[in-house]
């Protein structure tokens, strides 16, 4: 893969190093980020026209319309099973694009600065972004609510942001020559309620918490599996 000084993006194969299909480039703007997905088929690519579009990587042929904003594509990022992706704008908002329908997912996440980095966590439910104000923020995918307060530590540009591979930590690298490790927050039992429908079985109590421990409904007003009548 590799970006033209024109703003045009062409995939490239990686033992001969030849192009593959057409160059990719949007119409009337520049190509600003590439992302690829997890099974390396999909690519996308976000421009100055505002739009994110998806290409075929073997073909190099577009896929679906763009998913158009309103502000410059500064970073985009699938999530691990490919089925979204986050897209970072210059006008301070983070967007999840449904990828197979092409439709925005939900409201947008608000900044206090363009979204320059954007990254899904391993198991997908929770997005890091990073604005040019320097400062980390935590999302829940499903609810683009932001998870506990900013991240703020940094005194100049984020040049990248990942999590470590079981989730638990952020680690961001920056212009000002420090590396910083983040914990990400556990989800609160009043959140993790209400995306539940049912409280566990008894039998699930016995088998994962304990025999010897009185059964608990954890999660106030829900029915205990198993026992609906």
């Amino acid at each position: 893969m590799v970006i033209k000084a024109e703003g045009i993006t062409q995939i490239l194969d990686m033992a001969s190093m030849r192009p593959i299909g057409p160059e990719l480039s949007h119409d009337d703007g520049s190509v600003q980020t590439v992302s690829i997905d997890n099974d390396g088929r999909r690519v996308a690519t976000g421009a100055s026209d505002y739009s994110v579009r998806l290409w075929d990587a073997d073909t190099g042929r577009p896929i679906g319309q763009p998913m158009v904003g309103k502000g410059w594509v500064r970073s985009t990022s699938f999530s691990p099973d490919g089925h979204l992706l986050a897209v970072g704008y210059e006008d301070k908002l983070v967007r999840i694009w449904n990828t197979d329908t092409g439709q925005e997912v939900d409201v947008p996440m608000v900044q206090d600065g363009p979204a320059i980095r954007v990254q899904f966590s391993p198991d997908g439910r929770t997005l890091v972004t990073v604005g040019t104000d320097n400062v980390l923020r935590l999302w829940d995918v499903e609810t683009n609510s932001q998870i506990g307060p900013a991240l703020v530590g940094h005194g100049a540009i984020v040049t990248a942001v990942d999590f470590t591979p079981d989730g638990s930590r952020v680690i961001s690298a920056s212009i000002d020559e420090t590396i910083r490790v983040w914990p990400v927050p556990t989800a609160s039992p009043e959140q993790l309620c209400a995306k539940m429908t049912h409280n566990m079985s008894r039998e699930t109590w016995r088998d994962w918490v304990s025999s010897e421990i009185d059964y608990i409904e954890l999660c106030e007003g829900l029915p205990i599996a198993d026992e609906e009548e």
